[in-house]
Parts: C-alpha cells; structure tokens; sequence
C-alpha cells in the first residue's frame, strides 16, 4: 500500500520530489497501489520507486524515469 508521505511529497511536483530524491538515495519509495491516474508527472525521477499494482491510466508521463522501479 502506497505510503502517504511519498504520495504528499510527491504531489508538491517535481522540483521538490527530485530534491528529496537526491537527499535520500536509498530510500525504495512505496507508491503501490496508489491512483496516479490523470497525474501530471513529467520529468519525474522514479527510479527504484515500488509501483507495484499502482494506476497510472491517463498520468501524463513524458521524461518520466522509471529505471528499476516496479
């Protein structure tokens, strides 16, 4: 199950979430399960982010890197 504070972290864009990305390198965040759907998440670093069962229909993903995660 996703864990809220990636999702709030996540929902203050791409900037902050990259920034605490670059803080926390090791952390494997969980977003699984969470409706990303209709999510604008462009340029997101997604790498080695859990998004096992997550929605991402309709999520607007251009440069989205999503090496290792699942």
């Amino acid at each position: 199950m996703a864990d809220d504070k990636y999702l709030e972290l996540l929902k203050q864009g791409q900037a902050a979430w990259r920034q605490w990305r670059q803080t926390e390198p090791d952390i494997v965040p969980d977003l699984s399960r969470a409706d990303l759907s209709q999510w604008t998440l462009g340029g997101a670093h997604l790498t080695r982010v859990n998004l096992s069962w997550a929605n991402l229909s309709g999520a607007d993903l251009p440069g989205v890197n999503l090496s290792r995660a699942n």
